[in-house]
């Protein structure tokens, strides 16, 4: 039987982490001339507006089958918190869905392509996922697995540089590969 999929608003990836044996990465990949590994795993946070309507639909959806769910003691979705200037943790208005997968994410770009890039932290992408209900030490709830991501602004190395501008000083030698 083939399971049903959902699929997210277009949204920014927050905490990417591909594992692969002992390695982590704080990107989402898949390493060229990738063997299948049974303790890998990929995983990352996606941050949207729960107000479009497309958001709404989906978030009705996972509440419904969240509900279903007897025992259920995890939400399948979260409120996105982020620092204040003060330090402090504040609600940004958002909604955060944590997807996992112990396989490698497929991926297309915006115009269904396949590719295979590196989606680092503020990458924005869409999520087409699937659910089940999960118990895992205790915690009971409902389980989203990725099955592919339609990659629409990859940021590979996840770090925000707005504000800065080029300066003279140190450069880094590009010709190593720091990457993996």
């Amino acid at each position: 039987m083939k399971q049903k999929t959902y699929q997210t608003p277009i949204g920014i990836v927050k905490f990417p982490k591909t594992k692969i044996g002992e390695k982590e990465h704080g990107v989402i990949f898949v390493p060229a001339g990738y063997k299948e590994d049974y303790t890998a795993s990929w995983k990352f946070q996606l941050v949207f507006d729960p107000k479009t309507k497309q958001a709404k639909e989906l978030l009705d959806i996972l509440n419904v089958e969240h509900y279903k769910i007897k025992g259920a003691n995890f939400n399948p979705t979260k409120k996105d918190l982020s620092k204040n200037d003060a330090g402090d943790m504040v609600e940004t208005g958002l909604v955060a869905i944590n997807f996992t997968s112990g396989y490698p994410p497929k991926m297309v770009d915006a115009e269904l392509n396949p590719c295979n890039v590196k989606i680092g932290w503020g990458s924005k992408i869409r999520v087409k996922f699937t659910i089940k209900p999960v118990n895992n030490k205790g915690k009971v709830g409902l389980g989203r697995y990725t099955r592919l991501i339609q990659v629409i602004d990859p940021k590979e190395l996840g770090i925000n540089t707005d504000g800065f501008e080029k300066e003279e000083g140190f450069v880094v030698d590009t010709s190593l590969d720091f990457k993996d």
